[in-house]
């Protein structure tokens, strides 16, 4: 399958605001693409172009050198001519057809030969786990099962890219973990392209090959998961892609507090950035005495909070409220006083862009 490519694309409703704003974007062959973004930034109405179902109103779509939709061309090819394959967000299963009859569906549509069509839906539903299940209806299937059912539907019919609208949002935190590592083997062993919307950023760092971060119909970043989470391109996506989120501390004119300190030390590292903010990851400030040259300051614990595997810590430094993440137990109570360090810190420009980061050892990329 060639790469599906987005040129200058756009999307408004009745002449008013845009839901995409001149969306470029490339999906290569065999890629995992998460669209990830908050409700509202277009990720959804991305995903509904390329499969057909909503018409661009600016821009073209293409599939290798097929072009499937152009304005400027007037040429549209509905949803069933693309090749694709769309899981919704709410299985849409048929209630008075059995398992083996919804996967057949697609199948059947297609005038494809009874033994092909079982043969086919047999395979889909033992790649997915629920080939025990084929002569169940729906409402005797758990929430998981049923999406499994409707992924099996969308395989059976060997589609050359599937498509995902926020498919696990229904589950339970179980199923979801479970559903993770199905959908990451089933595309392993397929080998199809798969564009998965979601607003969950955990989805999109433990599944995705590539991970397109969006924001209010605007494109913010493309990048392989750890690339995006190690070098944010701005502070939307340095906030909103990591759990607890980045802190990012504004340094203005005459920076004073956890402001001044920071910068400060930043100004003595990277001389030639001049930061308009800080930010630092929960998991990157530490508790303890400082190794070396770093930075640190004291801090009074306001919380410990407990999440099983790690510790949540929330600090009042100086001025400003920290969080830090610790792996180990974390020994202090509120009210104490610690000393709080850091050996990595993203500096940011006054127009949000990523200037760079220092990590002890100097700036990085």
């Amino acid at each position: 399958m060639p790469a599906i490519t987005l040129t200058g694309v756009a999307k408004s409703y009745g002449g008013g605001e845009h839901a995409v704003k001149n969306l470029d974007l490339t999906v290569p062959d065999g890629a995992f693409m998460c669209l990830l973004g908050p409700s509202g930034c277009g990720k959804t109405t991305t995903l509904r172009m390329i499969a057909g179902l909503e018409q661009p109103t600016a821009g073209t779509i293409a599939v290798g050198d097929r072009v499937l939709d152009s304005v400027e061309r007037g040429l549209y090819v509905p949803p069933e001519k693309r090749g694709m394959g769309l899981v919704f967000q709410n299985y849409a299963l048929w209630p008075h057809l059995s398992v083996r009859d919804n996967v057949e569906f697609g199948l059947r549509m297609r005038k494809v030969p009874a033994p092909e069509r079982r043969a086919r839906a047999e395979a889909a539903l033992k790649m997915v786990h629920v080939d025990a299940a084929m002569d169940r209806y729906p409402s005797q299937l758990s929430g998981g099962q049923q999406q499994r059912v409707a992924l099996a539907r969308m395989l059976a019919v060997n589609p050359s890219v599937l498509l995902l609208d926020e498919p696990l949002s229904n589950l339970d935190a179980r199923l979801r973990l479970e559903m993770r590592a199905e959908l990451k083997r089933i595309h392993e062993e397929s080998g199809a392209t798969i564009v998965f919307v979601t607003h969950d950023q955990l989805e999109a760092l433990t599944m995705a090959t590539d991970v397109a971060v969006m924001n209010e119909g605007e494109l913010q970043q493309v990048a392989a998961p750890m690339d995006m989470y190690d070098r944010p391109a701005n502070r939307f996506v340095a906030e909103f892609v990591g759990s607890p989120p980045m802190v990012i501390v504004d340094v203005g004119p005459s920076p004073a507090g956890l402001a001044g300190s920071l910068l400060r030390f930043a100004e003595s590292r990277l001389p030639e950035c001049s930061p308009a903010a800080v930010g630092i990851r929960p998991e990157a400030l530490r508790l303890g005495p400082p190794p070396g040259a770093t930075w640190c300051e004291e801090a009074v614990v306001e919380a410990v909070l407990p999440a099983g595997s790690s510790w949540t810590v929330r600090l009042r430094v100086l001025d400003t409220e920290l969080y830090a993440v610790s792996y180990t137990p974390v020994e202090a109570a509120p009210g104490d006083v610690v000393t709080c360090w850091t050996e990595r810190m993203h500096l940011f420009g006054a127009d949000g862009a990523r200037l760079s980061a220092w990590d002890g050892m100097g700036a990085v990329a």
